[in-house]
């Protein structure tokens, strides 16, 4: 039996944390005894100690932190000046000695064999490991270079030198992710690719639960356009609600809906730049939700604009629901999307492109319904909660190996 770590960053149930608790609940548990240590508790740590796996809290802190948590003046918030300002350092570092001493205890009570961090943004797992002599692997869904929602203490390449030099292992979520991240350097068989997988029974192409064209009272025959995710300057809603604004012109009986939550300040922002395009009567925000497979059913395309996505769960899951996606050359939608054939791929912020293929999309839905069911064929091909779960299966036995093979 292999008693697994795993360093949760956070507590609530996005991306990365979704795709943990995918992990965690396929595990093969005759051979993996898995625990989780998370910031505090949530959600995500509600639905861990739901699948009977223990949960501790406040035992790791960010070493790279979101925008919105460093608390400096907007005039000073530069990335030359916030690599270099003393309050990140002082962010991570009140406490550290704490959480690492209760981390290492967590090991050494446990026996754990291997840690696994599951984002870039902690490190105390990977130095309790170092320092209790345990095999880690660090895996890795986001990017710093050029990632305007976070902010680190240390330059990109430097991360990246300390995630190679603490690790036995590295996972990353896409070709794109490991090309940006590594460039240049020497890997051989360190890091590994393992793409993101979800569940396409959750999200099938029956529809008789759809919800939101009757939450909103739209027509049955209006074509509906989302885009999901976290409402943020990097995913590109500017960029959709520009594309809107165009395709009301030519379609003004569609409708486009904007999914998930974000800060106040910038969903406000985005709500009067809706406006300001005329998409009064024509926009809907449903919030955060956890009900997505029902709202995808209701839809007729998704699109992603995001700037840079390093993989992109939601192109998975709209695939999976058999409807065409319009993404943009972001990096991790490149490997999900076949242009052309499950949808289409756009350069980012091309707005007048990503409207013309909306448009091409709701003039030909027999082709649009082609382009569903291909992409659904390519989840179930590629992009499984098995497949994913049996390569970090595997990467943890391997790492296992390598560590002892050390001693």
């Amino acid at each position: 039996m292999i008693k697994v770590l795993f360093v949760a960053h956070d507590a609530q149930l996005y991306g990365a944390q979704l795709s943990l608790l995918d992990i965690l609940k396929n595990l093969d548990r005759t051979q993996f005894s898995p625990i989780v240590v998370a910031p505090l508790s949530g959600p995500f740590t509600e639905q861990v100690r739901n699948l009977g796996i223990p949960v501790f809290t406040g035992c790791v802190g960010r070493w790279v932190l979101p925008r919105k948590s460093v608390p400096l003046p907007a005039m000073l918030r530069r990335p030359w000046l916030l690599t270099r300002t003393p309050i990140l350092c002082a962010h991570f570092l009140i406490g550290f000695p704490l959480r690492l001493y209760r981390l290492i205890t967590l090991l050494k009570r446990n026996s754990i064999h291997v840690v696994y961090t599951n984002t870039v943004t902690v490190i105390d797992g990977a130095i309790a490991a170092r320092l209790s002599s345990r095999a880690h692997i660090w895996h890795l869904r986001e990017q710093i270079q050029g990632n305007r929602e976070v902010f680190s203490v240390l330059s990109a390449r430097w991360v990246t030198r300390i995630v190679l030099a603490l690790s036995t292992l590295v996972a990353v979520n896409s070709l794109a992710l490991r090309s940006r991240v590594f460039a240049g350097m020497a890997l051989g068989s360190k890091v590994k690719v393992i793409y993101n997988g979800i569940d396409p029974n959750k999200f099938g192409t029956d529809c008789s639960d759809a919800v939101l064209r009757s939450e909103f009272g739209l027509s049955p025959d209006a074509p509906l356009i989302a885009i999901c995710g976290f409402i943020q300057e990097r995913k590109g809603h500017e960029t959709f609600l520009k594309a809107a604004a165009l395709v009301n012109e030519l379609h003004p009986e569609a409708h486009f809906v904007i999914i998930g939550g974000g800060s106040l300040p910038y969903v406000e922002f985005i709500k009067k730049l809706g406006d300001q395009l005329g998409l009064q009567h024509r926009l809907h925000f449903t919030g955060w939700r956890d009900d997505v497979a029902k709202i995808f059913c209701d839809i007729d395309m998704l699109v992603v604009a995001s700037e840079q996505e390093p993989f992109g769960r939601t192109v998975i899951e709209g695939m999976s629901a058999g409807r065409p996606v319009i993404a943009t050359r972001s990096g991790g939608p490149e490997e999900i999307v076949v242009d052309g054939r499950t949808g289409y791929l756009v350069d980012v912020g091309d707005y007048e492109e990503m409207a013309h293929k909306i448009v091409w999309l709701i003039e030909n839905k027999a082709r649009a319904h082609e382009f569903g069911r291909a992409g659904r064929e390519r989840v179930l091909e590629n992009f499984t909660q098995q497949a994913m779960v049996r390569q970090v299966e595997e990467l943890i036995v391997r790492a296992v190996a390598i560590a002892r093979n050390a001693d």
